[in-house]
């Protein structure tokens, strides 16, 4: 019969060598948590607004006002009681406070427009703001909106419109690329195409001009109410739902 004696010495020993290992592992661990990067909160991605997701039928005019751009004071006679939305460039404004105090003073709106995106994000966001300023100046109002060439429409434009506190805006529906610019044409293109929440491009062309009366009175015989897109985006009966 074997007897076998515990060494209460070597005993302690053994356990207090785990004890700090133990202790030495936790210590270790909670380090190399900290060192480890907290995942940043995921950015939604800017857009552009090409229309509205809304059942209702609304619907927003608009029209790109750059340097070449005529038409203005005819376009603003044929809309009569109906409300736009006009982007307009640094070079018009400047040239043409008059016309543009008149877009105001009917009950239209006012967005910026920019014919391309400049190259770097200093250059872009100086642009936006300068125009801004200047549209502010001259009409008393600053934009609420902005929009880009096609071409301009970048992610990089995107992001820094959105930092400064601008919406980009562009669209659902526009008649520059149709053979046909004729009175009927335009109406017909447009009404084939029309739906809930467009927002919808329109040259600042004379036959445009000629057109509008005709235009509005077959949209709003649609059922459709054609407002300001700061007002479409708005929720309640005017805007979204």
């Amino acid at each position: 019969m074997r007897v076998y004696y515990l060494n209460l010495f070597k005993i302690k020993r053994m356990l207090m060598i785990g004890f700090l290992f133990g202790v030495v592992v936790i210590i270790m661990a909670m380090t190399l948590i900290r060192q480890v990067p907290r995942s940043s909160p995921v950015q939604a991605r800017p857009y552009a607004l090409y229309k509205m997701q809304t059942n209702q039928k609304v619907a927003a005019l608009t029209f790109n006002v750059s340097q070449d751009s005529k038409n203005v004071d005819s376009l603003l006679d044929s809309l009569q009681n109906t409300h736009a939305t006009f982007f307009i460039s640094a070079f018009w404004v400047k040239n043409n406070p008059v016309l543009a105090r008149r877009i105001i003073k009917e009950g239209h709106e006012i967005g910026m427009l920019h014919n391309s995106s400049p190259g770097s994000v200093e250059k872009m966001k100086e642009e936006i703001l300068e125009t801004s300023q200047l549209i502010n100046k001259i009409v008393g109002k600053p934009p609420a909106l902005t929009r880009v060439s096609k071409e301009g429409c970048n992610d990089l434009f995107l992001i820094t419109a959105s930092d400064a506190g601008y919406p980009v805006v562009q669209w659902s529906i526009d008649i520059f690329n149709q053979k046909n610019n004729d009175k009927d044409s335009i109406v017909n293109d447009i009404h084939k195409n029309i739906h809930p929440g467009a927002i919808i491009l329109l040259p600042c062309s004379a036959e445009v001009a000629k057109t509008l009366q005709t235009l509005t009175k077959k949209l709003t015989g649609d059922g459709y109410k054609l407002i300001t897109v700061s007002e479409m985006v708005k929720p309640g009966p005017a805007g979204t739902e």
